[in-house]
């Protein structure tokens, strides 16, 4: 994760006004899963996001963790609204694409980010992806939580839609 002077700033401004909204409990994003084998790399996000934005954040290096957790989580009526996950992870571990279409198969609602540093994967579209990021970005962390908040406006209009049986009756 590169930092300049500008990028501080601006990951700074947008973490405290994430954080404003989590703690005035004006945020839907508030459990967070991370999927990725590098280890260090995934504990820093899982800090940062904690430590900055206030939000709850598991985190595993593997999909079969991954599953167990995102099971666990539903069956104590605590869902994760978001998984952010590494597209390549060791041998003795489903893909990242894998991991994003069974953890929607477990939990339809949930949001997802795509990460890679293979640079001809992470921007292409993915279906199961709302969003991929590129880990060697300039200013990650900034990225990181533009993408979240694109991901709670989304939640937070569809919470707010109308369904048509409503409008119907």
């Amino acid at each position: 994760m590169h930092k300049d002077a500008h990028s501080t700033s601006t990951y700074e401004a947008l973490a405290k006004a994430i954080r404003y909204r989590v703690e005035h409990s004006q945020y839907h994003i508030k459990h967070v899963l991370i999927i990725d084998d590098a280890r260090d790399f995934a504990h820093g996000i899982k800090e940062f996001l904690r430590h900055r934005i206030g939000l709850n954040v598991g985190v595993v290096t593997s999909s079969q963790e991954a599953y167990a957790l995102i099971r666990s989580a539903n069956s104590e009526g605590r869902p994760f609204q978001l998984i952010i996950s590494d597209l390549e992870l060791g041998a003795d571990s489903d893909d990242g694409l894998t991991i994003l279409k069974t953890a929607r198969g477990l939990c339809p609602t949930v949001k997802t980010i795509l990460m890679s540093s293979i640079a001809t994967t992470a921007f292409q579209p993915c279906e199961h992806a709302d969003f991929t990021l590129h880990k060697d970005t300039r200013d990650m962390l900034t990225e990181l939580l533009l993408l979240i908040d694109r991901l709670e406006v989304s939640l937070a209009i569809s919470s707010i839609k109308p369904k048509v049986e409503d409008l119907i009756r």
